[in-house]
């Protein structure tokens, strides 16, 4: 749910989110451009991904930062992990905070998440 698995373009603008916004600064250093922990996971991933059935969710709306600019912090195409660029692809018409704040069971969001885990869990 909007991981930057090819590393986000916008993180380094991540200070200036606004003040209320937790951010784990540890996490957030493995998530930029070119992160050689990212690159790790991708390899190990790639090895196995024939075996699941993967979904990347990416947000549509940019989010505010504090600095009054408006960003999308995970684009689509750093949400998809290059080696399985077949994987199902969820928009989630929310800004990147928001993508997993489903208030009701039929906000359009919450049913293709809900579509998709049944999928997975039918192949399990």
């Amino acid at each position: 749910m909007g991981t930057p698995h090819q590393g986000g373009s916008a993180l380094d603008q991540v200070e200036t989110l606004p003040k209320f916004m937790k951010v784990n600064n540890r996490i957030l250093q493995h998530l930029g451009k070119e992160s050689e922990y990212l690159e790790l996971q991708l390899a190990q991933y790639a090895s196995i991904s024939s075996k699941f059935v993967t979904a990347y969710a990416h947000e549509v709306y940019p989010s505010q930062l504090a600095s009054g600019k408006a960003v999308v912090l995970v684009p689509t195409e750093l949400a998809i992990a290059p080696d399985n660029a077949d994987g199902e692809r969820i928009a989630i018409f929310a800004n990147h905070q928001d993508m997993v704040r489903f208030v009701l069971k039929e906000d359009n969001g919450y049913k293709k998440v809900l579509q998709c885990l049944i999928l997975m869990a039918g192949k399990v």
